[in-house]
């Protein structure tokens, strides 16, 4: 793509900001506010390029070689009983459903549980303007990355979530993201999950794709989490789209004292895909387990970068990530554990382990550490490499073939991961997904 087509787009999202500020003006000073200081943030800082040291092994210009439109106002139609083929059998949840990243009602479950509000979050921007005062953009990089600015400046109508003191959530939230887009859409979710002092949940963000079309869409989804003192929060993200997907997803959490933030994000499907992870650990004694797996083919890209922030002493992260590469596949992770200088007693440990199952797939690992407080346990570690040839013999010496040899050494590798998933039926589901995946290798 040349230069002048990337001004193109970028010039386009300009202009039809003006038109979004007059559809969804917001009654809420705050939101108006963080969206004119996000276009001007966009403004300066546009699309990342592969000159931008964040986005050097994913080529942003490859995603935009159709010409995309902002839809602005999208209203998809989906029946119930696509919605139903979308989820997870044996499911036992609390079903939020979202349709090009727009919150429908009809299609989610009225939840009547006590503590727990659902609605769009253009409805929470004037029900609840304490609430998003403190937290709406309050965690986002908004003034370092373009697609961070992007979607700070076109919030509207993704899912708000709060959970109030002391709630203890019985069932699973179950966030379900369906792509149907008619054209090729640029699409702007923007979600908000709040989880007040001594509450507990476990949130899923799945992802899948009914289009039958050939259009594609690019997903630009902002997640902000924040946990509350003492509480704890589990948040899985599932991609399992259509190999056409092109998802830019980026979660933001800020974890207050003593509170648990848990992350388990599994990657099946996706043409490209970004994932970004930016964990502040705010509150002494807070601690977060990050855990992901990722198992590229073809000629998809799939893209991992997180980052721990130790902001305060005696606090405890781990990192696992794990990711399998076939084909021409290209998986990338970028792991950062940034350790303050008031930080000390810090406690963080980093993983990430990678199998390349052919020889023209790539993978591209840099863990880091940067670190400013001199009494700390931290720890990094990175490996990639092929399938065990000594292992694979002692399973066909034992009887197996060779095919499902390799599928069991895969199955063991992917399972350090799957193993950390507390939803029972969403562990079965992702388990046979993955069988069945290194099953047909």
């Amino acid at each position: 793509m040349s230069t002048t087509e990337t001004m193109s787009i970028k010039d386009r999202l300009l202009n039809e900001h003006t038109s979004f500020v007059n559809l969804y003006k917001s009654g809420n000073a705050h939101v108006n506010t963080v969206r004119e200081n996000a276009i001007n943030a966009f403004a300066a800082l546009g699309l990342p390029n592969k000159r931008n040291e964040e986005y050097k092994y994913a080529n942003v210009e490859k995603i935009f070689t159709a010409e995309y439109a902002l839809d602005l106002n999208p209203s998809p139609i989906l029946d119930k009983q696509t919605v139903e083929s979308c989820l997870v059998p044996g499911l036992d949840a609390y079903k939020i459903v979202l349709v090009n990243g727009i919150y429908s009602a009809e299609l989610s479950d009225t939840i009547t549980e006590q503590g727990i509000t659902v609605c769009a979050l253009g409805e929470a921007f004037e029900r609840f303007p304490t609430e998003i005062e403190q937290h709406f953009d309050a965690y986002t990089p908004t003034e370092t990355d373009g697609f961070a600015a992007l979607n700070s400046a076109f919030a509207h109508n993704g899912v708000y979530i709060h959970i109030a003191a002391k709630t203890i959530v019985t069932k699973p939230l179950w966030v379900l993201n369906i792509g149907n887009a008619a054209n090729n859409a640029l699409l702007q979710s923007r979600n908000l999950i709040i989880a007040e002092r001594f509450a507990e949940a476990k949130v899923v963000s799945f992802f899948a794709s009914v289009s039958t079309n050939t259009n594609s869409a690019i997903s630009n989804t902002v997640t902000e989490l924040y946990v509350g003192e003492n509480a704890t929060l589990h948040h899985y993200r599932v991609q399992n789209g259509g190999s056409k997907t092109v998802q830019v997803q980026s979660s933001e959490a800020h974890v207050e004292a003593n509170a648990k933030f848990i992350s388990n994000n599994i990657t099946l499907n996706g043409a490209w895909v970004r994932n970004n992870l930016n964990i502040a650990l705010a509150g002494q004694n807070s601690s977060a387990e990050l855990y992901g797996l990722y198992l590229p083919q073809g000629t998809s890209l799939v893209d991992n970068h997180t980052l721990v922030d130790h902001r305060v002493p005696n606090c405890y992260s781990e990192e696992l990530y794990k990711g399998i590469a076939d084909d021409e596949s290209t998986a990338v992770f970028n792991g950062k554990i940034f350790v303050r200088k008031d930080a000390q007693k810090t406690n963080a440990f980093q993983s990430n382990k990678n199998i390349l199952l052919t020889d023209s797939a790539t993978v591209y690992t840099k863990p880091q550490l940067e670190i400013y407080a001199d009494d700390v346990k931290c720890s990094h570690g990175s490996s990639t490499g092929q399938l065990d040839e000594d292992a694979l013999f002692y399973l066909r010496s034992r009887g197996l073939g060779e095919s499902s040899a390799r599928a069991l050494l895969m199955y063991a590798f992917a399972n350090d991961v799957i193993n950390h998933i507390a939803i029972e039926s969403l562990k079965e589901y992702v388990d046979g997904l993955v069988s069945q995946r290194f099953l047909a290798y």
